[in-house]
């Protein structure tokens, strides 16, 4: 569920119209209702920063990586060390807080596919 500032100035809004009912009951439901509402857009901005900061090599090789290509594979077609590759994938798992491929493939699948795919497959 993407959250919109507008939805939040109207769940805001809301809120203080409870209030001055003076219902402690729905005053509180309004109130958990913002909380929720801004812990779920935190977490979407958290999720963009995360993958706004992984540098084009991350991405490439995040890319090979949750498409079933083993380290030493993606090193040999890019001609880089097989340690190169596992240094850049725990980057990019530690900026996208997971902890390997299958969670990796996992976020991309949920969190940025299908609007951040490039025509070619690779994440943005």
């Amino acid at each position: 569920m993407r959250v919109s500032e507008r939805d939040l100035r109207v769940l805001l809004g809301s809120a203080a119209e409870i209030a001055a009912v003076d219902d402690p009951e729905r005053f509180q439901a309004a109130v958990l209702a913002v909380l929720l509402a801004i812990a779920q857009a935190e977490s979407e901005l958290l999720d963009l920063r995360a993958q706004q900061c992984l540098t084009k090599r991350e991405r490439e090789l995040l890319n090979r990586a949750t498409r079933g290509e083993t380290n030493h594979e993606i090193a040999e077609a890019l001609v880089i060390s097989p340690r190169t590759v596992a240094k850049h994938l725990e980057h990019a798992y530690e900026k996208l807080g997971v902890h390997g491929r299958r969670e990796a493939a996992r976020f991309i699948r949920e969190t940025l596919a299908p609007a951040h795919l490039l025509h070619d497959g690779s994440v943005r």
